[in-house]
């Protein structure tokens, strides 16, 4: 005979007991114990299984987050074959990033394009990756949040179009990785003004500095 899991959920939190279950190939069982260790099998403590025909379950306690436990369940079917199994599975912080925006939407080529957001992993010095996009244009943006979870990241782009940044993180030993919501942020060509301010500012006062000195011109010479 041999013993199969059923499935147990991707992602336990410390929030989270967690039920083992198998189920046998062979005949009804007639007994199962589960016995687990969180501290690699230094100290173990051992549970008896509910028994339902085939199938054994049992539930392990709330653990504290970057925990990985590890279990053997030892079972007997009442034709008397033991039956063996082992798993595994590590406890983690849940985490989300939210509040995902840009400083400044839309805004002119020539300008950053800067996004701020907030990562709740309960753990600090938290690594975060932005993503900007456009079409086939990809720029990839590092930055740590703070104690509080926040972040900023910015980056100067070369090409105007509907952007999207997208903030990622990649999980560690004590919280599971996230990924924000894609936001689109707008980065439009400079008007002709804005492009020619500066010149358009010189030429303007180097036209009324040129009047001036006409008038004066004329005003000497009539006097």
């Amino acid at each position: 005979g041999k013993l199969s899991p059923l499935p147990i959920p991707k992602k336990v939190t410390p929030n989270n007991e967690t039920l083992i279950s198998y189920v046998t190939n062979s005949t009804q069982l007639e007994k199962a114990t589960l016995r687990y260790t969180i501290d690699d099998w230094k100290n173990t403590s051992q549970i008896n299984m509910v028994i339902d025909n085939r199938t054994c379950n049992v539930t392990i306690p709330k653990q504290q987050a970057g925990t990985i436990v590890k279990y053997t369940v030892q079972a007997n079917d009442i034709l008397k074959n033991n039956l063996n199994a082992t798993g595994n599975f590590t406890v983690k912080n849940d985490s989300q990033i939210t509040n995902f925006n840009a400083t400044k939407n839309p805004l002119v080529l020539g300008n950053n394009i800067t996004v701020t957001g907030t990562v709740s992993t309960q753990t600090a010095d938290t690594p975060i990756q932005v993503k900007f996009t456009l079409l086939n244009e990809t720029k990839n943006v590092n930055c740590v949040a703070l104690d509080n979870g926040t972040f900023t990241a910015s980056f100067a782009p070369q090409t105007s179009g509907v952007w999207t940044a997208q903030a990622f993180f990649k999980g560690n030993d004590k919280a599971y990785e996230t990924e924000s919501d894609i936001i689109p942020i707008t980065v439009n060509e400079p008007t002709f003004i804005q492009k020619n301010g500066l010149f358009l500012g010189v030429g303007f006062i180097g036209a009324m500095g040129a009047v001036g000195a006409v008038v004066y011109v004329k005003k000497y010479r009539g006097s």
